[in-house]
């Protein structure tokens, strides 16, 4: 065992001793100091060997980002367990194969929709155990037949992050206790990060971005706060200003949603951190020069890696900033050498010097899971092959040409066109698919996702296909455009050619290629590449209809959260100070709401048009006396319904309560959920995953009288 290595645990342990009352982990509902951090992860790992856990089980996780995931990932470390992440983008199906091939022993959840051979253990109540008030002095029997065993050899698996490849089929990366180090002490050497930052997290844990840095922090002793994402700036702004974040990690696309939402007030809001670190797909070198602009004081960061490797390239644009248009230079613990197509090393410098990059150092992983030819060809005699076009200057820094392979990197997450193709060609109208990734037009997102589809008796409704394949697809994956075409381009061997693809997209973008088909020239200004973002929104727009019968499945609660966020967000009025969002999410209370809505209706001769099994009531009210409040409800009621509809739910508006509110027996039970007696309940929205698939009622398109 090599002195210089080290585990998450032992970094843990050594700053609940040395640094007992310093905070480690926090968000939205509790924090944690580290000395707070070690006992619950200890309680925890009693609770998993209770229930059967082992050192180099494999143990899975499958949550949203909090001080619960955290405390799980290290309780798994601590039982010196394989931690396996799930995330719930790669679907149902794939997360059995997962957990199948794995062998896993335990699933941490609470997502109903979770993989069903594999034995689950509530994370809801676990962790009512586990942050039980108790002494922190008091340590009961649990954890004194539980103590961490540092390994003995570091080569064993540590974790297991699983992440897509070009076929669509997910791949488990294996990283080991030696990997795992070295990515901690790169990260943290690499980015400069201090024992006195607090550092801002708003990133999926269960990706290796979020996952890295996290680790880093821990290993350094910083203090980590917990953000769900970048939907909402005010959130970010809350975050920097309430812990008092000196940094934060993001992925580039954030940054397009910060600057639309913070505008003037960007500078002044992230210009309090000490650094920002950018990963997961590279921050343009114009998007590089305008935040050196508009942020002096700030660092800006920009770090290549893979889940293979972790953080491997860093680049501090403060120290050099005249290499903007480089990904960085590689750390003095990796090597990196550059071989062309006949796997010569390639030693010039300059864009005529280019070829794949490969790196070799600690920092790589040990393999793919039971992908023996895939292992094979990604690490060779030591080295870590890259799929990443690249070439070095005389200084060691490397450039970026792009990717090997076809994968799309939209707003830092990795999409299959392989999956988007599969998926979409079951939709009734397509004949034929084909996916590729193109600049961003709005110069936000890094990619969009382009689908061509060749239509079956040239009949095709976009609206149609966006509602299909939000249905089965993270939003993430939804196309942003689409284009027809008679035929798909192929090769000689009758082989998909992509980059005849792209080639079409930038003629149609430049106005040069011949129309394929009517609708095509009917819509060819509304399809215009710089309108893509703005065609989604209507597509979104024209698609949504009331949707009345719902599946038996919740929604997420992060996902809920940012549908009711986006109706506080309603653009109407200047008194909604006093409205108020009230949420069922639980059936039986729902039943029993509906119940008593239905029989009150019926005694008042108030007609209600049903709604079966839906997944959240929300009720929307606000003090009778403002007298925009019908207006302003209205205004958050399409807002919601707008949200759910754009990620494949279905929702439908109650009006009964407008007539009822005042009924003795309603407003007794509105009175219980906090309901102030002066509200009046403008809406009453049902939502939740539609069951079947429901038919768009007919528009009467000809209601529309110009005044000349």
């Amino acid at each position: 065992m090599e002195e210089m290595k080290t585990t998450i645990i032992a970094d843990l342990e050594k700053y609940a001793h040395e640094l007992p009352e310093k905070p480690a982990v926090c968000d939205k509902k509790r924090q944690l100091t580290y000395q707070e951090l070690l006992f619950r992860v200890k309680r925890e790992a009693a609770i998993l060997q209770e229930h059967g856990a082992r050192c180099t089980d494999k143990i899975a996780v499958l949550a949203v980002s909090g001080t619960e995931y955290v405390v799980s990932y290290l309780a798994i470390q601590y039982l010196g367990a394989v931690t396996v992440p799930l995330d719930k983008s790669l679907g149902l199906a794939a997360m059995e194969q997962i957990c199948e091939q794995t062998q896993v022993r335990l699933c941490l959840t609470n997502e109903r929709q979770r993989p069903a051979q594999v034995p689950f253990l509530s994370l809801k109540e676990t962790m009512q155990d586990v942050f039980e008030e108790t002494s922190i002095q008091l340590l009961d029997e649990k954890l004194q037949k539980t103590s961490y065993k540092y390994p003995t050899d570091f080569e064993q698996p540590s974790e297991m992050l699983f992440t897509s490849g070009t076929t669509g089929v997910p791949k488990g990366v294996v990283l080991s206790y030696r990997a795992i180090s070295a990515s901690m002490e790169n990260t943290s050497e690499g980015n400069g990060l201090k024992e006195t930052d607090v550092m801002l997290l708003p990133l999926p844990l269960g990706h290796s971005f979020g996952m890295r840095v996290l680790r880093a922090c821990i290993h350094t002793g910083a203090t980590i706060v917990l953000q769900n994402g970048f939907t909402f700036a005010r959130d970010t702004q809350r975050s920097i200003d309430t812990f008092g974040c000196t940094a934060m990690a993001a992925v580039p696309a954030s940054l397009g949603v910060m600057e639309l939402q913070m505008k003037k007030q960007l500078p002044e809001i992230l210009g309090k951190l000490r650094y920002i670190e950018f990963g997961a797909g590279s921050l343009s070198p114009q998007k590089k020069r305008e935040l050196m602009e508009s942020l002096p004081n700030t660092e800006i960061h920009n770090t290549w890696g893979s889940t293979e490797t972790g953080g491997a390239v860093f680049l501090n644009l403060a120290k050099n900033p005249e290499k903007y248009q480089s990904i960085g230079k590689p750390l003095e613990s990796v090597t990196v050498r550059i071989q062309n197509t006949d796997g010569m090393t390639v030693t010039g410098y300059g864009p005529e010097a280019v070829g794949r990059m490969q790196l070799k150092g600690d920092l790589e992983m040990s393999g793919y899971w039971k992908r023996e030819p895939e292992t094979a060809a990604a690490l060779v005699d030591g080295w870590l092959v890259t799929n990443d076009l690249v070439y070095r200057d005389e200084d060691g820094f490397v450039y970026m040409l792009g990717r090997a392979d076809d994968m799309i990197n939209t707003g830092g997450e990795k999409v299959s066109p392989v999956e988007v193709e599969n998926v979409a060609s079951g939709y009734e109208q397509a004949e034929e698919c084909a996916c590729v990734g193109v600049a961003d037009p709005k110069g936000i997102l890094g990619e969009i996702v382009v689908l061509f589809v060749v239509p079956k008796a040239g009949q095709f409704d976009e609206a149609g296909m966006t509602k299909f394949l939000s249905e089965r697809l993270e939003r993430f994956k939804l196309p942003q455009a689409y284009v027809l075409l008679e035929e798909l381009p192929r090769n000689r061997m009758q082989k998909l050619n992509r980059r005849a693809l792209k080639t079409i997209w930038q003629e149609r973008k430049e106005g040069r290629a011949e129309e394929k088909s009517p609708k095509e020239s009917s819509d060819s200004s509304a399809n215009d590449a710089g309108d893509t973002l703005a065609q989604s929104v209507i597509s979104c727009i024209k698609s949504r209809h009331s949707v009345r019968r719902f599946e038996d499945r919740p929604v997420p609660q992060e996902l809920l959260d940012t549908i009711i966020e986006c109706g506080i967000y309603a653009p109407s009025g200047k008194n909604m100070q006093t409205w108020r969002f009230t949420v069922l999410t639980d059936k039986k209370q729902i039943c029993q709401w509906k119940e008593l809505v239905m029989s009150r209706a019926a005694e008042h001769k108030v007609r209600v048009s049903g709604f079966e099994n839906p997944a959240a009531l929300v009720l929307i009210s606000n003090d009778i006396r403002n007298k925009n409040g019908a207006q302003d409800s209205s205004c958050a009621a399409e807002n919601i319904m707008l949200a759910a509809n754009a990620y494949g739910l279905g929702s439908v508006w109650i009006n009964a309560l407008l007539t009822m509110c005042d009924d003795e027996e309603i407003r007794n039970q509105l009175k219980q959920w906090g309901i102030p007696d002066r509200h009046q309940v403008w809406a009453m929205i049902a939502l939740g995953y539609p069951e079947g698939e429901a038919k768009s009622p007919k528009r009467n398109l000809n209601v529309v009288s110009y005044v000349k």
